[in-house]
């Protein structure tokens, strides 16, 4: 093929396209702080069901999501309506999600206390209904960048925007919810928390994929599906099955991709966060924000930083080698928490009563 013809057949996006379509990831992790981060909690403080059930239940459905994303995957890859293919999963996941968040956390805890088996019944139908609007949402984002752009030069410059619109729909979600807390007698236990804070997460996250519905908007076109604008064979439901019962790398991915998430939702689940800062440091809304902000701006570089492997050692590279940096990062905060209260020196401290407080520790 002559350079010519390989500059006509790249497929290229427009800045606002780059922009805004990463928003969609925002949207989803506006719902992963929202649920994931606090449902447990909800669950045991105020449906009073048993917090091993209620934590349990929530983790081992990570699993359930792994099960979720190639069915949705090929629901999706045999979709080419009047409105394409992207942007009906995206408005119908995020409906999905608003719906079942909104009689999650305002309808259940109306259930008679005496009728308990049916709030055990609800809290898992309602959260397995989320997992498959959130399994709707997440799948265009990667699938979507593909119909976006195939502009080896325009792919990192996604990435960068998807990592921004990723960090921005969770940083809201972290920025407001100790913001509402503070206004309810019994803070994150309480239901009147939830049924302040899930409109404010449903409102945020409708926006940001109204955005991102605006920035797949031209591209979401059969031209642009498939290799070159080519028509793809349509596969049976049989055929995916096959495909997944016998490509053994596609079950590794979905045990990696179930494995981060489940390491991920565990680390940041709103128990463990108040187990550390609160039970632990003693100071949960001194440290709660601080920290999280403190975390963003550490995991910058690392951001970029897996962009350049990407872009030089391929993807699976740069997945391995940045998982095995988390990994000896959390046997270093294991060996931190062992070490932790044997003095004032081994305390996690950031503010103290005369200002800025900053030990060794911290």
């Amino acid at each position: 093929m002559s350079e010519n013809a390989k500059a006509q057949s790249v497929n290229r996006a427009k800045p606002y396209q780059l922009v805004l379509f990463p928003l969609n990831n925002g949207a989803t992790n506006v719902y992963y702080v929202l649920v994931l981060s606090y449902i447990a909690t909800f669950g045991s403080k105020v449906l009073a069901l048993s917090m091993i059930f209620a934590s349990v239940m929530v983790t081992g459905m990570r699993l359930f999501d792994a099960v979720t994303d190639p069915i949705i995957g090929a629901l999706m890859d045999r979709t080419n309506g009047k409105f394409g293919k992207f942007r009906p999963f995206m408005v119908i996941g995020n409906l999905i999600m608003a719906v079942s968040i909104l009689v999650l956390y305002c309808v259940t805890p109306l259930i008679p206390d005496t009728m308990i088996w049916a709030r055990y019944a609800a809290f898992v139908g309602l959260y397995a209904v989320w997992v498959i609007g959130y399994t709707f949402q997440t799948s265009c984002t990667r699938s979507g960048q593909t119909v976006l752009t195939n502009d080896p030069k325009q792919r990192p410059l996604f990435t960068i925007f998807n990592t921004v619109g990723s960090l921005l729909g969770m940083g809201a979600m972290q920025f407001f919810a100790p913001i509402l807390a503070k206004n309810y007698e019994g803070g994150y236990g309480s239901a009147g928390f939830f049924r302040m804070l899930a409109p404010v997460g449903i409102v945020i996250s409708i926006l940001l994929t109204l955005l991102a519905v605006i920035g797949i908007w031209e591209k979401d076109q059969p031209k642009y599906f498939g290799i070159g604008g080519e028509k793809t064979e349509k596969l049976k439901v049989s055929e995916y099955v096959q495909i997944i019962k016998e490509n053994k790398p596609m079950q590794r991915l979905m045990v990696a991709g179930a494995g981060c998430k489940l390491a991920l939702s565990i680390a940041t689940n709103t128990t463990v966060l108040c187990m550390l800062y609160g039970c632990m440091m003693g100071n949960y809304d001194g440290l709660y924000l601080p920290m999280m902000v403190l975390g963003y701006v550490c995991s910058v570089p690392f951001f970029l930083l897996t962009v350049r492997t990407s872009q030089k050692e391929g993807q699976k590279a740069s997945l391995m080698k940045y998982v095995s940096v988390a990994f000896i990062c959390y046997i270093g905060v294991l060996v931190l928490l062992l070490l932790w209260g044997r003095s004032d020196a081994f305390t996690l401290s950031i503010m103290g009563e005369n200002g800025l407080s900053i030990n060794l520790y911290t």
